[in-house]
């Protein structure tokens, strides 16, 4: 007669019974070798001194905890770093933080293609190592607009490897990156961000073991083209810090919010323009213009500098070291609507 097949009971069940888990065979069997001295009884005994607590699921706390701080923190971190990236390619940047996802660490390098700026760095307090990466394409793009170009990446679509000046470029980015990590965590902990070493190659970047959980966190950055910025760190070097990641940090008072702000405007980038001249001709006149045709324009001895397409100085024009410039009269006044520019000719 076969027996009813019966369900096992739950890791981890506080009513599971000793029956659960080994057969009353077995149990005899332990007890007869325990009198006859085949089963060992004197095995040694227990140190002395304090004993230390190990939560092995540390991690999955982390995990199922909402870090509100720290995502107030990767918020700071991206507004700072693309001031400091705009200010270093002198081009506007957008930064978008993709969120938090919780990985193997094997699952996240390993979507790391090959050349990668892999920086491993040490976090103090943190007493951990973690890693931040500039894919190729990020590399490419900042490299081409620092030198002038639009900040478009052609040379790594084939995985050419770095040139000197990518890897001079990739330095300044990572600067800049150790910069604002500093700047956004000082809220919480005064954090010391210290490089180990550089590599090109995922597979020469281990940090922790391959099954380690990982907070992983990428940042796209968009210029013409556009890369990413990776923060990988262990979860257990949060576990110090836990408590503070999950409380909301109070509101700053009122002074203290304006000055940041003020600060934040004050990174905003700006495109400033002169007209020197502007004149109104007929359709008839355009569509007869042709190549030798000369249209007369009068060179006026004050100009007004524009931020956006609002009037915001009022300059004389002239030359500065052998190149066309304005010099600042004073704040522009602000024209009627429907009057943008009084000095208007008709051909």
């Amino acid at each position: 007669m076969s027996e009813e097949p019966q369900q096992a009971p739950a890791q981890g069940d506080p009513h599971r019974r000793a029956a659960d888990v080994i057969s009353p065979d077995e149990v005899a069997a332990l007890l007869d070798g325990v009198k006859s001295g085949a089963v060992a009884t004197d095995a040694g005994h227990a140190v002395d001194g304090l004993v230390r607590p190990y939560d092995f699921a540390a991690g999955e706390h982390i995990v199922r905890g909402r870090l509100v701080t720290l995502d107030l923190i990767n918020e700071r971190f991206a507004r700072g770093l693309r001031a400091n990236l705009e200010r270093l390619v002198h081009r506007p940047i957008e930064v978008t933080d993709q969120g938090a996802q919780h990985q193997r660490f094997a699952d996240a390098i390993g979507t790391t293609k090959a050349p990668s700026a892999l920086y491993v760095v040490s976090y103090k307090p943190l007493a951990c190592q973690g890693l931040l990466v500039l894919d190729a394409a990020l590399v490419g793009a900042l490299t081409d607009a620092f030198f002038g170009g639009t900040g478009r990446d052609v040379r790594h679509a084939a995985g050419a490897e770095f040139t000197p000046g990518e890897w001079r470029l990739a330095r300044k980015c990572f600067e800049s990156c150790v910069a604002e990590l500093r700047t956004a965590w000082s809220s919480v902990v005064p954090l010391e961000v210290e490089l180990v070493r550089l590599e090109s190659n995922p597979q020469f970047a281990a940090i922790v073991p391959a099954s380690e959980p990982m907070l992983v966190r990428r940042f796209r950055i968009s210029l013409e083209a556009a890369g990413e910025l990776t923060l990988m760190l262990p979860l257990a070097g949060l576990e110090g810090v836990r408590d503070q990641l999950q409380t909301v940090t109070p509101a700053k008072p009122g002074r203290q919010c304006r000055q940041d702000l003020e600060a934040a405007l004050k990174d905003s980038v700006l495109q400033l323009e002169t007209v020197f001249s502007r004149i109104e001709i007929t359709l008839g006149t355009l569509v007869s213009l042709r190549p030798g045709d000369v249209i007369e324009m009068e060179r006026p001895d004050n100009v007004v500098v524009l931020a956006e397409g609002q009037p915001v100085f009022n300059a004389r024009y002239g030359i500065s070291s052998g190149r066309n410039a304005v010099q600042v009269l004073g704040p522009a006044m602000r024209q009627p609507a429907g009057r943008t520019d009084p000095e208007r000719r008709t051909a």
